[in-house]
């Protein structure tokens, strides 16, 4: 019988190979695990601003029912913290509520003598916005 000819792969470097893969699989899921994590902070930080302003929402719409005029309500929501500015048929009141440090959840309402109507609910940014004007374009000149 002769010597085969062909590579040898010994069990050290099976082992090696198994053990760098392992670390690969960990160093994604880690990695997934971290994006999920942050993402699920953000979902519970907007809906715990959701729920003040929909609790200031429905302050106001109690308040209603119960026989309360606009100026009545605009004063209620500016106990709340809301800013109201005076319209043509009754109030408007805006609200902000934090939900992290770079973004605010803001509600509109019109405050009427029909009720409340809610008018804008979204969330913005509060980061100052800055250009990136780090690129270097090619001007033409060779």
């Amino acid at each position: 019988m002769g010597n085969k000819a062909g590579v040898r792969i010994g069990i050290a470097t099976m082992l090696t190979i198994f053990i760098v893969l392992c670390l690969a699989i960990f160093a994604a899921l880690a990695l997934s695990t971290a994006r999920a994590e942050q993402q699920a902070q953000a979902v519970r930080d907007y809906y715990a601003a959701d729920l003040v302003c929909a609790e200031l929402t429905d302050r106001l719409r109690t308040a209603h029912e119960d026989g309360a005029d606009a100026d009545r309500l605009a004063e209620l929501a500016g106990r709340e913290g809301a800013a109201c500015v005076r319209t043509a048929d009754g109030w408007l009141a805006e609200f902000a509520c934090e939900m992290s440090e770079t973004q605010q959840l803001e509600i509109e309402l019109a405050l009427t003598a029909d009720g409340v109507t809610v008018r804008r609910w979204e969330t913005v940014s509060t980061a100052a916005w800055q250009a990136d004007e780090t690129i270097e374009l090619w001007t033409g000149d060779w």
